[in-house]
């Protein structure tokens, strides 16, 4: 069935196809435009399993249209997570992005899909389904990030939420004759916290001026000379910016649910656009194709739901090791307090006036401890016992006897060997 537009564009719903015959979805366009569509199956984030393109061009490839489906990004806004995060076995890293502004990261999808420099010349709701229903799209990130969210020893909560069509009208010049394009987002994103406080634990631990708010980015903001604004331009939190509107903010996940983009002569503005649009408000994924998306998603949550838990079991272990090793050096110091000569007390005791240094470590000998330095310069003392030593970001410590522990665990529960 056809569609008569209201600049009188004569459109038919099509269905886009892959190469491999995979039906990817449908929307409205010109009868004469050729359709066609691809599947990229790499996992771009943990909750984009694979990338699908749809894309119509005109006859004689004048105008061109395509829409691509999800992306999303993660920045961690306290460097030792960061780090840690990126250092984790498994992490996609083409889903760790520091934060961009929403139309920066717009005209940046646009520049590199027209491959031109662009300058934008108007700004408008893209509209699609998502640009129609900001707020009831909005509850579906928020029910999506509470029910994917692994939270192991964690309470993410959100700070600030987005869910805005965005389209921007630009023009460039490409071998040497005036275009333009249009490009458009789903943009969508969250500000989240740690509810309870570790990740500001953390970074507490690795700044001493932590505790008079002297740290620069991540969860503990620096406190501003004057009152902190409530709210911003209309009532509402910049999304990307809720952090300088006092609310605590450890991480900004960021992207857009689908994006879209036209490109056409200057002159053929009219026609090109009248399509874009048509094409923009009647896309439709494939249901089939959206059941599997979210079944990988669902897969990879209970994978990354798996090893958090693996981790927080090895780490619970470690700590219960480390409870033994203590009472069994407190049983040990014990036995040989009973067995110490008085003689040996007091020729230590008048060493100690003329060598302190010689004192010193006389006293471990008798307490059954070394000194160790600790990641944060400080000394520890750990049971004789213990052949290595091992020391996690919170400042706890604890000393195995015999070989040491694999390397690839200690890393990923945190633990240093010092």
């Amino acid at each position: 069935m056809g569609w008569i537009m209201a600049d009188g564009i004569n459109s038919e719903r099509k269905v886009f196809i892959s190469p491999e015959k995979i039906p990817l979805g449908s929307a409205y366009v010109p009868k004469d435009y050729v359709t066609s569509g691809s599947i990229i199956q790499k996992w771009q984030s943990d909750a984009v399993p694979m990338t699908v393109s749809m894309a119509a061009v005109s006859p004689g490839g004048k105008i061109v249209m395509i829409s691509n489906s999800r992306e999303l990004f993660e920045d961690y806004k306290i460097p030792m997570v960061s780090k840690t995060v990126r250092q984790m076995p498994g992490v996609i890293l083409s889903g760790l992005r520091d934060f961009i502004e929403p139309y920066d990261y717009l005209s940046q999808f646009a520049a590199n899909v027209a491959q031109t420099g662009l300058k934008p010349v108007a700004k408008a709701v893209l509209p699609s389904a998502f640009g129609k229903n900001p707020q009831g799209e909005q509850s579906k990130l928020i029910s999506f990030f509470r029910s994917h969210s692994v939270n192991i020893n964690v309470q993410m909560e959100i700070a600030n939420v987005i869910c805005k069509g965005m389209m921007v009208k630009f023009r460039g010049v490409k071998n040497g004759k005036e275009i333009t394009v249009l490009a458009g987002m789903d943009y969508m994103g969250l500000e989240v916290y740690d509810a309870l406080g570790g990740a500001q634990r953390l970074q507490a631990m690795m700044n001493p001026l932590g505790a008079i708010g002297s740290l620069f980015g991540g969860g503990i903001q620096e406190q501003p000379s004057g009152p902190r604004m409530q709210h911003g331009p209309g009532g509402k939190i910049p999304f990307g910016h809720a952090a300088q509107y006092g609310k605590q903010v450890d991480v900004i996940q960021w992207g857009c649910n689908r994006s879209y983009i036209a490109i056409m002569p200057k002159e053929d503005e009219g026609e090109g656009a009248g399509a874009f649009l048509g094409f923009v408000s009647t896309l439709i994924p494939d249901e089939n194709l959206s059941k599997e998306y979210d079944s990988l998603v669902d897969q990879m949550y209970r994978r990354r739901l798996m090893e958090a838990q693996g981790y927080a079991a090895q780490a619970q272990q470690a700590q219960i090791n480390l409870m033994q090793s203590q009472r069994n050096l407190q049983q040990t110091l014990a036995r040989n307090s009973a067995e110490m000569s008085a003689g040996i007390m007091d020729s230590w005791n008048k060493k100690m006036a003329s060598d302190s240094r010689i004192s010193a470590n006389y006293s471990e000998a008798i307490r059954g401890v070394n000194t160790y330095t600790g990641l944060d310069g400080r000394p520890v003392e750990v049971s004789v016992v213990a052949d290595h030593v091992y020391q996690n970001r919170y400042g706890e410590t604890f000393g195995v006897s015999g070989p040491a522990l694999d390397p690839e665990l200690t890393n990923r529960i945190n633990w240093t060997e010092i």
